[in-house]
Protein backbone atom coordinates (compact mmCIF):
# COMPACT_ATOMS: atom_id res chain seq x y z
CA UNK A 1 0.00 0.00 0.00
CA UNK A 2 2.25 2.68 1.01
CA UNK A 3 4.45 1.57 -1.95
CA UNK A 4 1.19 2.73 -4.07
CA UNK A 5 1.01 6.34 -2.33
CA UNK A 6 4.60 6.33 -3.14
CA UNK A 7 4.25 5.99 -6.85
CA UNK A 8 1.02 8.45 -6.77
CA UNK A 9 3.61 10.80 -5.29
CA UNK A 10 6.16 10.41 -7.35
CA UNK A 11 3.78 10.92 -10.74
CA UNK A 12 2.18 13.64 -9.26
CA UNK A 13 5.14 15.86 -8.60
CA UNK A 14 5.39 15.20 -11.92
CA UNK A 15 2.42 16.58 -12.68
CA UNK A 16 1.02 13.16 -13.86
CA UNK A 17 -2.70 13.36 -12.72
CA UNK A 18 -2.49 8.89 -12.45
CA UNK A 19 -5.86 9.43 -10.36
CA UNK A 20 -7.59 11.27 -13.56
CA UNK A 21 -6.49 8.27 -15.41
CA UNK A 22 -6.76 5.57 -13.25
CA UNK A 23 -10.85 6.47 -13.26
CA UNK A 24 -10.51 6.24 -16.96
CA UNK A 25 -10.15 2.81 -16.69
CA UNK A 26 -12.80 2.80 -13.94
CA UNK A 27 -15.27 4.07 -16.38
CA UNK A 28 -14.51 1.53 -18.56
CA UNK A 29 -15.05 -1.31 -16.90
CA UNK A 30 -18.26 0.59 -15.26
CA UNK A 31 -19.48 0.36 -18.66
CA UNK A 32 -18.89 -2.38 -19.70
CA UNK A 33 -20.69 -4.20 -16.92
CA UNK A 34 -23.84 -1.82 -17.46
CA UNK A 35 -23.41 -3.03 -21.14
CA UNK A 36 -22.87 -6.67 -20.32
CA UNK A 37 -26.03 -6.63 -17.42
CA UNK A 38 -23.46 -7.55 -14.49
CA UNK A 39 -24.49 -4.59 -13.34
CA UNK A 40 -27.72 -2.29 -12.70
CA UNK A 41 -27.16 1.09 -13.09
CA UNK A 42 -30.28 2.21 -11.04
CA UNK A 43 -28.59 0.37 -8.29
CA UNK A 44 -24.92 0.86 -7.79
CA UNK A 45 -22.76 1.51 -5.09
CA UNK A 46 -19.04 2.00 -4.75
CA UNK A 47 -16.87 1.67 -2.03
CA UNK A 48 -13.21 0.95 -1.00
CA UNK A 49 -10.36 0.87 1.75
CA UNK A 50 -7.80 3.71 2.53
CA UNK A 51 -6.83 4.47 -0.99
CA UNK A 52 -9.71 2.56 -2.57
CA UNK A 53 -12.14 4.76 -0.68
CA UNK A 54 -10.39 7.67 -1.92
CA UNK A 55 -10.66 6.55 -5.47
CA UNK A 56 -14.70 5.14 -4.97
CA UNK A 57 -15.04 9.11 -3.52
CA UNK A 58 -13.85 10.58 -6.58
CA UNK A 59 -15.94 8.06 -8.79
CA UNK A 60 -19.14 8.77 -7.27
CA UNK A 61 -18.62 12.33 -7.50
CA UNK A 62 -18.09 12.37 -11.25
CA UNK A 63 -20.32 9.55 -12.17
CA UNK A 64 -23.97 9.57 -10.55
CA UNK A 65 -25.15 6.02 -11.25
CA UNK A 66 -23.37 5.75 -8.08
CA UNK A 67 -26.07 6.16 -5.49
CA UNK A 68 -24.36 4.43 -2.68
CA UNK A 69 -20.54 5.29 -1.48
CA UNK A 70 -18.86 3.10 1.17
CA UNK A 71 -15.30 3.94 3.05
CA UNK A 72 -13.57 1.75 5.28
CA UNK A 73 -10.48 4.56 6.61
CA UNK A 74 -11.31 5.83 4.04
CA UNK A 75 -7.85 8.98 2.40
CA UNK A 76 -9.68 12.04 1.92
CA UNK A 77 -6.92 14.68 1.62
CA UNK A 78 -3.30 13.81 -0.06
CA UNK A 79 -1.32 16.47 2.08
CA UNK A 80 -1.91 14.35 4.87
CA UNK A 81 0.26 11.05 3.95
CA UNK A 82 4.22 11.54 4.56
CA UNK A 83 4.46 10.69 0.94
CA UNK A 84 3.22 14.17 -0.12
CA UNK A 85 4.70 15.88 2.99
CA UNK A 86 6.88 17.98 0.35
CA UNK A 87 3.85 19.05 -1.63
CA UNK A 88 1.35 20.38 0.92
CA UNK A 89 0.67 22.91 -1.82
CA UNK A 90 1.08 21.47 -5.10
CA UNK A 91 -2.11 22.47 -7.17
CA UNK A 92 -3.36 18.82 -8.55
CA UNK A 93 -2.74 17.18 -5.23
CA UNK A 94 -4.73 20.00 -3.37
CA UNK A 95 -7.43 19.72 -6.12
CA UNK A 96 -7.88 16.25 -5.74
CA UNK A 97 -9.26 16.14 -1.49
CA UNK A 98 -12.70 14.60 -1.19
CA UNK A 99 -14.23 17.48 0.13
CA UNK A 100 -13.55 19.70 -3.39
CA UNK A 101 -16.38 17.39 -4.69
CA UNK A 102 -18.83 17.66 -1.78
CA UNK A 103 -21.55 19.09 -3.54
CA UNK A 104 -21.76 16.17 -6.18
CA UNK A 105 -21.80 13.79 -3.63
CA UNK A 106 -24.28 15.51 -1.37
CA UNK A 107 -26.82 13.11 -3.27
CA UNK A 108 -25.71 10.10 -2.48
CA UNK A 109 -25.59 7.58 0.55
CA UNK A 110 -22.70 7.67 2.20
CA UNK A 111 -21.34 5.54 5.23
CA UNK A 112 -17.64 5.79 6.60
CA UNK A 113 -15.83 3.46 8.63
CA UNK A 114 -12.77 5.01 10.52
CA UNK A 115 -11.04 4.82 13.94
CA UNK A 116 -10.94 7.03 16.42
CA UNK A 117 -7.29 7.60 16.11
CA UNK A 118 -6.48 7.19 12.76
CA UNK A 119 -3.05 8.83 12.34
CA UNK A 120 -2.36 7.39 8.74
CA UNK A 121 -5.46 9.34 6.32
CA UNK A 122 -6.52 11.26 9.48
CA UNK A 123 -9.48 10.85 11.61
CA UNK A 124 -10.45 14.31 11.73
CA UNK A 125 -9.86 14.66 7.72
CA UNK A 126 -12.80 12.63 7.10
CA UNK A 127 -14.82 14.05 9.90
CA UNK A 128 -14.43 17.38 8.87
CA UNK A 129 -15.14 16.24 4.76
CA UNK A 130 -18.17 14.06 5.42
CA UNK A 131 -19.16 17.35 7.30
CA UNK A 132 -18.70 19.07 4.27
CA UNK A 133 -21.12 16.41 2.33
CA UNK A 134 -23.62 17.46 5.09
CA UNK A 135 -23.22 21.05 4.74
CA UNK A 136 -23.08 20.65 0.88
CA UNK A 137 -26.46 18.83 1.02
CA UNK A 138 -28.20 21.40 3.07
CA UNK A 139 -27.23 24.02 0.73
CA UNK A 140 -28.99 22.00 -2.04
CA UNK A 141 -31.78 22.28 -0.02
CA UNK A 142 -31.71 18.10 0.87
CA UNK A 143 -33.31 18.36 4.59
CA UNK A 144 -32.50 14.59 5.62
CA UNK A 145 -28.47 14.35 4.27
CA UNK A 146 -27.74 10.17 4.02
CA UNK A 147 -24.48 10.81 5.41
CA UNK A 148 -22.83 8.74 8.30
CA UNK A 149 -19.50 8.66 9.82
CA UNK A 150 -18.59 6.08 12.22
CA UNK A 151 -15.95 6.27 14.23
CA UNK A 152 -14.90 2.83 15.96
CA UNK A 153 -11.59 2.11 18.74
CA UNK A 154 -8.53 2.48 16.23
CA UNK A 155 -6.15 -0.63 15.44
CA UNK A 156 -3.42 -1.55 13.15
CA UNK A 157 -0.29 0.23 12.41
CA UNK A 158 -0.94 4.22 12.66
CA UNK A 159 -4.59 3.15 14.11
CA UNK A 160 -5.23 2.77 10.41
CA UNK A 161 -7.17 -0.25 10.59
CA UNK A 162 -10.58 -1.73 10.04
CA UNK A 163 -12.14 -4.23 12.71
CA UNK A 164 -13.61 -7.88 11.15
CA UNK A 165 -16.64 -6.91 12.86
CA UNK A 166 -16.60 -3.31 10.64
CA UNK A 167 -16.26 -5.16 7.45
CA UNK A 168 -19.69 -7.62 8.53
Amino acid sequence: AENAIRLWAEDMARGIDCIGDFLDFVWQAVDFAIRERFADPQKMGIGGLSRGGFIAAHAAARDERFKFLLGFAPLTRLPLLKEFASMQEHPLIKSLDVANFASSLARRYSRFYIGNRDTRVGTRALFDCAMALVDAAHHQKIRTPQVECIITPSIGKDGHGTSPEVFQ
